[in-house]
C-alpha cells in the first residue's frame, strides 16, 4: 500500500460566485486535459489566485499551490513557460514566488520573482522591487531629486562668495 510522504492539506475555500470559467480561453483549453470536475476546480483555484493578487497577496499562494498540486501537468497551473507573454504570467509566476517565500525558500523565491518581473511588460506588479529586496539591492532614484542638483539639500541653487 503506498502512503502519501505528507499529509494532504486542505484546499483554500473559493466563494460560490467564482465559477472557474472566467480565464482565458488560452488556460481553459489547457485545462481540458484534465477530468471535468478537476478542471473546474483548478480554474476556480487559478481566479482566486488572480483576485487575491490583485486585494490579499497573502492568500494566492494557498490557491497557487491548490492548482498545482490538482494539476501539476498542465502549464497554467505550475509555470506557463518562463517568458510567456500571456497577461497573467507575471501573476502566476508572482503567485509561484510568494509560495516558495512562504516556505522559507529565498533562492527559489528569487528566481521566481525574477521570472514575473521579466514578463510583467504593463509594470503592475512589483516583482522587480522584490528581486531587489531579496539580492540585497538597495535602489536609489536619482532623478528624484533634480531641484538639488547643485548638491545643496534644500535645491535653493543659492551660492555665496
Amino acid at each position: 500500500m503506498l502512503t502519501p510522504n505528507k499529509p494532504r492539506l486542505p484546499e483554500p475555500s473559493i466563494p460560490d460566485d467564482v465559477t472557474g470559467f472566467e480565464l482565458d480561453r488560452s488556460v481553459k483549453n489547457q485545462l481540458r486535459t484534465l477530468s471535468k470536475e478537476n478542471a473546474v476546480g483548478v480554474g476556480q483555484h487559478l481566479v482566486m489566485v488572480a483576485t487575491y493578487l490583485d486585494a490579499d497577496i497573502g492568500a494566492a499562494p494557498a490557491h497557487a499551490e491548490t492548482a498545482v498540486r490538482r494539476a501539476g501537468r498542465v502549464p497554467a497551473a505550475r509555470e506557463l513557460r518562463v517568458g510567456s507573454r500571456e497577461p497573467w504570467a507575471p501573476w502566476l509566476f508572482y503567485a509561484d514566488a510568494e509560495a516558495l517565500l512562504a516556505r522559507g525558500d529565498e533562492a527559489g523565491a528569487l528566481i521566481w520573482f525574477g521570472h514575473a518581473a521579466n514578463a510583467d511588460f504593463e509594470g503592475e506588479t512589483d516583482a522587480g522591487e522584490r528581486v531587489s529586496e531579496l539580492d540585497g539591492m538597495v535602489l536609489v532614484d536619482l532623478r528624484e531629486d533634480d531641484d538639488a542638483a547643485d548638491g545643496r539639500p534644500d535645491g535653493s541653487g543659492a551660492r555665496t562668495a
